[in-house]
């Protein structure tokens, strides 16, 4: 019996999700320069701790949302997930002030946080190991196709209708997903009408999946293991690096360059794209490595440390060219190298996890939040820093973008001491 492909269909689902995700987490961005013109914010710290709020919420509740998954299954968690955060995405455009929209960014947070942890479990029980590594590259490098649209699509629309009505369009199409994800997502394949026996064996040959469980997460363990705070530390400096262009590159390129809104969406959407392509890669590289190596964690080493200092490279290079396009575009490239590695991330997030994969993706990924919030707060001060000097030229923001090239740099360092060898509750993997 030919297999069905149902599974290819969930994975449809999850894409669409992924883009909407960073369609409302980011259309933000573009909005910052009409949003602090009409409340009269002073400086762009002021902008920040919005931004922050969002970040903050995402890293404190990303924990306990996993956990849900684990205990409960994800269908109703990622639902109530998705439904919560497009409704605080549309009431930001109801904001009238630093203290609402502060509030209702920290409310989107929390509402957002632990759809990745949950997410990550469905591909476990969707996708065979030989298939997981290019599901999860599609559905990462959706998250960053969103992203790339993100700028473009809210500049256009702020150009036309204004920012609140950004917020509604963006919010009400959220929910509009959330509804029929409810109706066509089944927990297990082996629930779903369309899952032929097949497709079903294909799916659970030589593969453990995430199950729902109660048992007690090992802590004592968790702050013990090693791997558990250099993933998190690799998190962090990816998300360092991610969320200058996630959160003040289309202010950057306003004030440096004088672009407008729809040159600056155009540029940060391209350097975008690249990081989705990467991520495509990524996940194509994950599945041969799995495939063909005879050390796979020994290459997916070499190969995530290679690609940080190959995205510092082209970062360096980026931020010393003039013209505004070709900087763009190495650092677009930059993007795709350093995002490339995504997949592997994930990979190895799952293995240290083991019983545990959504509470501990979550506290993997909320720790990472400490470096989107270091980003979003440093752009910001050295931004109102050079503004007091009267200083805004494109070669006055180098010394910045050199501290996201250390990131970089750190961060293929801390690839080359991973150890997942065990699982945060003591139990050997089988990865060779």
């Amino acid at each position: 019996m030919k297999p069905s492909r149902v599974r290819f269909q969930v994975l449809t689902l999850l894409c669409s999700l992924a883009f909407i995700f960073y369609l409302d987490r980011l259309c933000i961005g573009q909005a910052v320069t009409a949003i602090s013109s009409e409340f009269g914010f002073n400086s762009n710290r002021e902008m920040s701790y919005v931004q922050i709020a969002f970040t903050i919420a995402y890293g404190i509740f990303e924990i306990p949302t996993g956990r849900w998954g684990d205990r409960y299954g994800s269908k109703r968690v990622l639902f109530r997930i998705v439904i919560w955060f497009s409704i605080f995405t549309a009431l930001t455009g109801a904001s009238v002030g630093f203290w609402s929209i502060l509030i209702i960014r920290f409310l989107f947070g929390a509402g957002e946080a632990g759809a990745y942890p949950n997410v990550a479990r469905m591909v476990t029980r969707w996708f065979p190991l030989s298939e997981r590594g290019r599901a999860r590259g599609a559905f990462l490098a959706s998250s960053l196709f969103g992203g790339a649209a993100a700028p473009l699509l809210s500049g256009i629309i702020i150009h036309y209708l204004g920012w609140r009505w950004m917020f509604a369009l963006f919010g009400a199409v959220g929910v509009a997903w959330a509804i029929a994800f409810y109706r066509l997502y089944y927990e297990s394949p082996a629930e779903h009408p369309g899952v032929n026996e097949a497709e079903l064996q294909h799916i659970t040959a030589n593969s453990t999946a995430a199950e729902s469980h109660h048992h007690p997460i090992p802590w004592r363990q968790v702050v013990r293991h090693p791997g558990i705070w250099i993933l998190a530390l690799i998190i962090s400096l990816s998300s360092f690096y991610t969320y200058l262009f996630f959160s003040w590159y289309p202010t950057y390129l306003k004030v440096a360059k004088n672009l407008n809104e729809i040159e600056s969406g155009t540029l940060t959407s391209m350097i975008l794209l690249g990081a989705g392509f990467g991520v495509l890669l990524g996940g194509w590289v994950t599945d041969r490595i799995q495939r063909r190596a005879r050390n796979i964690p020994l290459m997916q080493r070499l190969y995530c440390t290679t690609t940080f200092c190959i995205a510092a490279g082209l970062l360096s290079a980026g931020i010393l060219v003039d013209n505004v396009v070709l900087s763009a575009s190495l650092i677009s490239l930059s993007c795709l190298a350093m995002l490339s590695q995504q997949s592997i991330l994930w990979e190895n997030i799952f293995r240290v996890s083991g019983k545990h994969l959504g509470a501990m993706f979550g506290l993997m990924n909320g720790l990472g939040g400490f470096g989107a919030v270091g980003s979003q707060f440093f752009f910001a001060w050295y931004s109102d820093l050079l503004k007091a000097q009267g200083r805004t030229a494109f070669e006055d923001y180098r010394p910045a973008f050199a501290v996201y090239v250390g990131a970089l740099l750190l961060g293929s360092v801390c690839w080359l001491f991973l150890d997942t060898s065990r699982t945060v509750s003591g139990e050997a993997n089988d990865a060779r």
